[in-house]
């Protein structure tokens, strides 16, 4: 089954930093091990590897724990720019679900 495209892909492009940023986004209440932000983006291992050292390079995410030899990884929403990006998704959802809202009534 094809997953449908995100508003944030839909604005932002489907390239692969964006889909990694879409699955921290949905899933910032929790860390995440490469294994599952591999699963859940539909990126390769080294492809998400890459991108973590990109992400954390500018802070936009966070290492949190190391459970095994599994590093944990999560949104950081101390970062000012992340928390744009976030309440700018937030934005976006809130605005097509309006859309959606109205086109039914």
């Amino acid at each position: 089954m094809k997953k449908e495209k995100s508003i944030l892909l839909e604005y932002l492009g489907n390239v692969p930093h964006i889909r990694v940023l879409e699955y921290f986004i949905e899933n910032y209440l929790w860390d995440a091990s490469i294994e599952d932000i591999t699963f859940g983006s539909g990126l390769a291992r080294n492809t998400v590897k890459k991108i973590l050292r990109d992400m954390l390079k500018v802070e936009l995410i966070k290492q949190t724990r190391t459970v095994g030899r599994a590093k944990m990884f999560q949104l950081n929403r101390k970062n000012p720019t992340t928390e744009k990006l976030f309440q700018m998704t937030k934005s976006l959802v809130l605005s097509e679900t309006e859309k959606l809202v109205k086109k039914s009534c």
